[in-house]
């Protein structure tokens, strides 16, 4: 499987992938299926 690289993704696209990792992690989500269906690093501190 091959990731995508979220630093050539425009600001929309990452502020998108945000929002639903926030909305997740309040409907209680943890982080490690968060980072993994969001496509994001499990180094998800700020969502603690």
């Amino acid at each position: 499987m091959d990731k995508i690289d979220s630093r050539t993704l425009p600001v929309a696209a990452l502020n998108e992938r945000r929002r639903r990792a926030v909305k997740m992690r309040l409907d209680g989500v943890s982080l490690k299926d968060t980072a993994a269906q969001c496509e994001m690093s499990r180094r998800l501190s700020l969502l603690r």
